[in-house]
């Protein structure tokens, strides 16, 4: 079957797919059973989302959503590789693992808020 001849909703999952694996995330297998959850969104938010599904970037708010997720998760992955490698750093300064970890998260928490303005 040529690519022309795949319906509409397949082309769309083998684009997505493609995207996904362009940006270095991981594709979960079609076969994979998905959990249903709750999620509450500022309206400004919620605003920007259905912004980037207009755009085309998403097909759903569930699919900016899920790619939100694991875009956050390998970044907290590559923070916390980033951590082991300060920790060494750190020890040869005798610093501890837990100083460091502590520093991170307050600045984190001071990058959120001067970004985003809450917690």
């Amino acid at each position: 079957m040529t690519k022309s001849h795949r319906p509409k909703n397949q082309i769309l999952t083998l684009m997505e797919k493609y995207y996904i694996f362009c940006n270095s995330y991981v594709i979960i297998s079609d076969t994979m059973s998905n959990a249903s959850i709750t999620v509450r969104l500022a309206p400004h938010d919620i605003k920007i989302i259905d912004k980037k599904i207009n755009e085309g970037m998403f097909t759903s708010r569930s699919d900016v959503i899920r790619y939100s997720i694991r875009h956050t998760l390998s970044e907290i992955d590559s923070n916390e590789r980033n951590l082991d490698i300060l920790a060494e750093i750190a020890k040869e300064r005798n610093i501890t693992k837990k100083d460091v970890r502590k520093a991170l998260k307050k600045a984190h928490k001071e990058v959120y808020q001067d970004v985003y303005g809450d917690d």
